[in-house]
């Protein structure tokens, strides 16, 4: 995990380093990884609560509804995440294939090119290449 930008003023005025939010975040995406769900699903509650301005701990919450099977909050926490670094892709391919999975192709589509756009800016090559390979496979299946 990398941060983004944990608001340093906030967190500390709560007594919290933005060092130590992350060793807390490494923690939770090690659970997130290996399982653990409920237990990330809690660090990374406290994580949002403690820097609600860190798109990264709002990206890593989606993650936990996604893989938790909860559709509906993970869409929310991948919104969230965009808003709040709006140059990321991650929350908008994340959220392209949530609604692949709920047969939205449209709407799927138009969150994964948008995706890939923003991963190219950004420099994210891995990224881009994944959510172009998956717009070229979706092209050819209407």
């Amino acid at each position: 995990p990398r941060s983004l930008c944990v608001d340093a003023d906030l967190a500390r005025a709560r007594g919290y380093e933005p060092e130590d939010l992350m060793a807390v975040a490494e923690i939770a995406w090690h659970y997130l990884m290996s399982g653990g769900l409920k237990l990330a699903l809690t660090l990374y509650e406290g994580l949002t609560a403690v820097a609600p301005e860190e798109a990264y701990f709002a990206l890593a919450l989606g993650l936990v509804h996604d893989r938790m099977n909860d559709p509906r909050q993970a869409q929310d926490w991948y919104q969230r995440a965009s808003r709040l670094d709006p140059g990321d892709g991650r929350p908008d391919i994340n959220r392209a294939e949530l609604y692949l999975e709920a047969g939205d192709r449209a709407k799927a589509l138009q969150l994964m090119a948008r995706g890939a756009e923003k991963a190219r800016r950004r420099g994210d090559d891995v990224l881009a290449t994944k959510a172009e390979a998956l717009l070229a496979h979706l092209s050819q299946r209407r």
